[in-house]
């Protein structure tokens, strides 16, 4: 890995506060197409725009901020700190005013907030600001409380143009510390300074060396001076083109807006073979508490490809010698995981494109302003980024192939994911398949947002309840049920077919199929 074009991309593209909607978004993407370019890939950027919908998605407003400031007496925090003072989409606002404590959404619509500033957690952030605004209060600040004391959480409103229309109060972020110093002088300053605008760019630049048949992605969002999530996806992705293009070995690589972006790119016919999403893959472990994850897509999509990653990570972050010396052990932790969303991944795989996601998990600073460059190991990602471009260059190993997937289907016993394993790699596996029933069901488009769950349904359904306060189930429910609801597919067979990937409550499960399948 060329390790000064890592550290540029780190260190040049954490610098834009590339929140999405915003002008410092599109300064960050022509950048990394210059840098592509220079290093000899074909590059091309198709743009799109954030007030229309994409793939059943929900349309942004374009938002630029120009300053922010919160402080209580002398203790005083502005975006020269750290953009993440002001939380994402906020109208602007200058306000001084008296501070009251919320300690859930709940009790908005019952305290006495009028004229003054809500102080409540990050959850359900967009809610919570309608909520106190329609109230009466005169701003918002957000903590939260699994955050490291001193930072600055990264919040966002993610506004429709509508709902910009009819956002009036100022919204920012505040640490932990901050908030008990609200607490103690029981008023607070807030100071936005920014505007909503019509008509912003989305950037999606795609990169390709040869006739690649994988592509790696990468999101390049989120706020400045956030690095693990996502500039180290970027800085991996353009450090990969780079040794790929000086070795020869075919490539491709798409950078682009989370969620917004991915959907943008699948409505305009780009479809490789396989997708590797690389999502916060710089992790320096020691410090972050993270492992490095392969997240495996739902056995439906199983392919020697996922095997071939696995394998060549395994191989090349196997770096220590065993008293022995005859074998080598792990230097870093890693493991692989079944399927479960939260990035871009989600969007290919909902659309019948086999994806993968390398992650870094879990993060104590996760979207925080403590995510900075001291928590990046160069070296971990090279010896990662050596082993993907392993695989782009040798393709599936079948004798690999068939040691991952007999060890899948001893995990999974008999059933349909035999079926689907023996599919994908076309040797008998130590399993009895069990072909799914052919026949009509229900069809949906994933992925199922919360969003348009809350839209459908309301804020107070039982179903958006579940998929809000319990991860496991917002994984099952957003997207791994709308993949296997393909039309094909009764809802009992779904509910059968869910149950041997994740161990849940098969009562719970079917009232949530029947529900998804009243959505479609």
């Amino acid at each position: 890995m060329n390790l000064r074009l890592a550290q540029r991309v780190l260190g040049s593209i954490s610098q834009y506060h590339r929140i999405q909607g915003s002008p410092e978004l599109v300064e960050a993407a022509e950048e990394l197409a210059a840098i592509l370019g220079s290093i000899g890939a074909d590059v091309d950027v198709k743009w799109a725009y954030y007030d229309e919908e994409h793939l059943g998605g929900w349309p942004l407003t374009g938002w630029s901020l120009e300053h922010g400031a919160v402080g209580a007496g002398p203790v005083r925090l502005t975006t020269y700190e750290t953009p993440m003072v002001v939380a994402a989409h906020s109208p602007p606002g200058n306000v001084e005013a008296p501070v009251v404590f919320a300690p859930s959404i709940d009790v908005l619509d019952k305290a006495n907030v009028d004229g003054r500033i809500v102080v409540v957690a990050a959850h359900h952030a967009r809610r919570a600001y309608f909520k106190a605004q329609e109230a009466g209060a005169a701003a918002v600040a957000y903590y939260r409380r699994d955050a490291p004391e001193h930072a600055v959480p990264y919040v966002g409103l993610f506004l429709t143009p509508g709902e910009a229309a009819r956002a009036k109060i100022p919204a920012v972020a505040v640490p932990r510390s901050m908030a008990r110093a609200f607490r103690r002088s029981g008023r607070a300053a807030v100071q936005v300074e920014g505007r909503f605008y019509v008509g912003a760019k989305m950037p999606i630049v795609l990169a390709s060396h040869g006739d690649p048949r994988i592509a790696f992605t990468a999101h390049m969002c989120h706020p400045g001076g956030m690095v693990n999530d996502n500039v180290s996806g970027v800085a991996g992705a353009v450090a990969l083109m780079d040794m790929a293009v000086r070795e020869g070995v075919d490539v491709a690589v798409a950078l682009m807006p989370e969620y917004f972006g991915s959907a943008a790119l699948m409505e305009t016919g780009w479809r490789p073979d396989y997708v590797v999403n690389l999502d916060m893959i710089g992790e320096d472990q020691e410090r972050t508490g993270a492992t490095l994850t392969l997240v495996r897509p739902p056995y439906v999509y199983a392919s020697p490809t996922e095997a071939a990653i696995w394998s060549s990570m395994a191989s090349r972050l196997s770096t220590s010698d065993t008293f022995s010396g005859f074998d080598k052990l792990p230097s870093y932790r890693m493991a692989r995981a079944r399927y479960f969303w939260g990035s871009d991944h989600d969007v290919f795989i909902s659309r019948g494109l086999p994806s993968a996601m390398v992650n870094q998990w879990p993060d104590r600073y996760y979207h925080t302003s403590m995510d900075t460059i001291d928590k990046v190991d160069l070296h971990l990602m090279a010896l990662l980024l050596e082993a993907l471009l392993d695989v782009a260059r040798r393709g599936a190993d079948p004798e690999a192939a068939r040691r991952y997937f007999v060890g899948l289907a001893t995990e999974y016993g008999d059933g349909y994911a035999c079926h689907f394993l023996r599919s994908s790699l076309g040797l008998p596996l130590p399993c009895e398949p069990r072909r799914p029933p052919e026949g009509g069901g229900p069809r949906l488009r994933g992925p199922l947002t919360g969003r348009y769950m809350e839209e459908r349904l309301g804020t107070e359904h039982w179903l958006v309840k579940l998929v809000e306060n319990d991860r496991r189930w917002a994984t099952i429910v957003k997207v791994y049920i709308p993949t296997l609801m393909d039309g094909t597919r009764s809802p009992e067979t779904i509910v059968d077919m869910v149950v041997e990937e994740y161990p849940v409550d098969r009562g719970t499960l079917t009232r949530v199929v029947e529900a998804v399948a009243d959505l479609a």
